[in-house]
């Protein structure tokens, strides 16, 4: 049974949204992975950026499309994402980047404190414990 036009437009302005949506977090991913360059960030990213799009694909299945995530629903998402990306995204990936510029200088300070602790738990644990590597080696044979 064929859906109503009504509906159709429902889900494809959902899809409209959607893609917009898909744009700005992976922008807000980029900045992150651009600003804390690990290939386990990176992956992580990816795996949460897929995850999300899955979900957000689903539920805009399950809520407009009755339970169906039909193909113009993801072609509308892919194309309003190329539109954010040429349009709205690099001037939200500024934004973002001086947004995570600011909270760098913000918690600044508190990261100093706490790398300040580190390095003092890890120098008295080391005089602590260096003696009883020698003490208490287990030897197995």
């Amino acid at each position: 049974m064929a859906s109503p036009i009504s509906s159709q437009l429902r889900q494809a302005l959902a899809a409209f949204c959607l893609g917009l949506l898909l744009g700005a977090v992976y922008d807000v991913l980029r900045v992150l992975r651009r600003r804390f360059p690990s290939r386990l960030l990176t992956a992580l990213c990816d795996l949460v950026y897929a995850f999300f799009c899955c979900l957000c694909l689903f539920a805009v299945g399950f809520t407009q499309g009755g339970g169906r995530v039909r193909v113009f629903v993801t072609v509308f998402a892919l194309l309003s994402a190329a539109l954010y990306f040429y349009t709205v995204g690099p001037f939200f990936l500024r934004l973002t980047e001086g947004l995570f510029a600011l909270l760098g200088r913000v918690f600044r300070p508190a990261a100093l404190f706490f790398r300040s602790i580190k390095k003092k738990i890890c120098f008295f644990s080391k005089n602590l414990f260096s003696s009883g590597k020698k003490e208490y080696r287990m030897i197995f044979v």
